[in-house]
């Protein structure tokens, strides 16, 4: 009787936390979040993709929200037009609400490039899963702010304040003028 009465309550245990683990929220599988990416980035002019989050109440119920990253130099109605078509294109695809928040980014900065990429190369020095988005340089009189999220892996053992610290010096040591103005952001998916 005891063996039978502890598989019922392991049974109804396991079946509780799998009904209610998607109402208390769980992160999206990776290959789900390259899906969404690859759907969003067939958009052209859409050129980078952010900040998902993913909301799955059960069948019929999936909501998606994300930022997509566009030139800032293009006609906003037309870009308009093209996060519309996206959205319906992900509704259609995975069966859900989308919506699309559009960040304007400045692709033709030569400064503001560079930087990328050098973050790109040496944040992986800092952690191998580090990411950075949302950058954008705002010159002033005495220094040129390099505003940006970064997105600190759940495993990351340094602390928020420790991490800005660590990026703002290795960017502050190859650009002087530079002072860097982070938010820490953490990510969407396990």
């Amino acid at each position: 009787g005891i063996l039978v009465a502890a598989f019922i309550l392991r049974t109804g245990w396991e079946s509780a936390k799998e009904t209610i683990a998607p109402l208390l929220g769980k992160a999206p599988s990776k290959e789900f979040v390259m899906q969404i990416q690859a759907e969003v980035l067939r958009h052209k002019p859409i050129c980078g993709m952010h900040d998902l989050i993913v909301h799955d109440y059960g069948p019929g119920r999936l909501l998606l929200s994300l930022h997509a990253e566009v030139p800032g130099d293009r006609d906003i109605f037309e870009l308009h037009e093209v996060i519309d078509e996206t959205e319906v294109a992900l509704s259609k695809k995975f069966k859900c609400v989308a919506v699309i928040h559009m960040d304007p980014i400045d692709v033709k900065n030569e400064r503001l490039n560079q930087i990328k990429l050098f973050m790109l190369n040496e944040l992986p020095k800092i952690d191998d899963d580090l990411k950075f988005h949302d950058v954008r340089l705002v010159p002033g009189s005495k220094h040129t702010n390099l505003i940006f999220d970064v997105v600190k892996p759940f495993d990351c053992p340094l602390s928020d304040k420790a991490l800005k610290s660590k990026v703002s010096k290795l960017i502050k040591d190859s650009y002087s003028d530079i002072n860097c103005v982070i938010t820490v952001d953490s990510p969407f998916v396990q």
